[in-house]
């Protein structure tokens, strides 16, 4: 009887024991946040979304995919349609936040290739996703984000994002976009 009840203490402690480090290894992921809205730049006409790594640790093995995707009806029910966007290289690495410092090496401007507002009005129907999955630099955990874009006329802002972790975009000034206007007809 004694061995019974020791092979049954032995069995629930380790399931007990698994559990909390199970726990405890899926709070050590990374914590990123992504920006409401895509940033399009005046003068190169380069679509940007920002990414902030909020975790204490680096963020490692970064990769990012971004689609337009849209609905399309079949027989039976609909579909998506994922159309890749041309991303520029993300970095592998995006270093942990340190609070007390005024640099924002946690931040990163992701820039978009293809012409996100051309491509999305030819599809009225389709949405925006982006997804960054990503791993903590201790543990190696990893966790996917993703943010969608649906309205192309209020989440397309002409701006360039605020250094930092704000996630704020500046709109173009009119004399700006004149300036920036003046320059691409003259090249």
């Amino acid at each position: 009887m004694e061995t019974v009840e020791a092979i049954a203490v032995g069995i629930l402690s380790s399931v007990v024991a698994s559990a909390l480090w199970i726990l405890l290894l899926s709070r050590l992921t990374p914590k990123m946040i992504i920006s409401p809205e895509i940033a399009e730049d005046p003068a190169t006409r380069a679509f940007r979304i920002k990414v902030v790594n909020l975790s204490r640790r680096a963020a490692v093995d970064l990769r990012v995919e971004a689609h337009l995707v849209t609905s399309i009806g079949v027989r039976g029910g609909r579909v998506n349609r994922r159309m890749p966007l041309i991303c520029g290289n993300p970095p592998l690495v995006l270093p942990r936040r340190i609070r007390a410092s005024k640099e924002s090496d946690n931040a990163y401007r992701l820039r978009i290739d293809s012409n996100v507002r051309e491509l999305w009005s030819a599809s009225p129907d389709s949405f925006v996703r982006l997804q960054i999955f990503a791993r903590h630099e201790v543990t190696g955990m990893g966790k996917m984000f993703e943010r969608r874009y649906h309205h192309p006329g209020s989440e397309i802002v002409m701006g360039s994002f605020v250094h930092g972790q704000d996630m704020t975009v500046t709109p173009e000034s009119a004399q700006t976009r004149r300036r920036s206007e003046a320059q691409r007809e003259s090249s």
